[in-house]
């Protein structure tokens, strides 16, 4: 599970699951309420930060196609 900081957009945070690990940089998750009222699977988050420890990421963005602009800050991972 990868756990993003809560921001004005994200008041409450967010939580996404992790579904597979691309590299060290990108991973696939799925999760609800990214876009309002919708579940999204297989979208990519790449990791953003300077120090490649998954502190600030990007997301995609389906109404664009593509990944989107913000860089959102996260915690990290919670893992089994």
């Amino acid at each position: 599970v990868l756990v993003f900081r809560s921001t004005r957009r994200l008041p409450t945070g967010h939580v996404s699951v992790v579904r597979k690990v691309k590299n060290s940089r990108w991973i696939i998750v799925d999760h609800a309420n990214w876009e309002p009222g919708r579940v999204t699977r297989n979208a990519p988050v790449q990791d953003v930060s300077a120090a490649n420890n998954w502190t600030k990421v990007k997301v995609w963005w389906a109404p664009i196609d593509g990944m989107g602009k913000t860089v959102y800050p996260a915690y990290g991972f919670i893992q089994p």
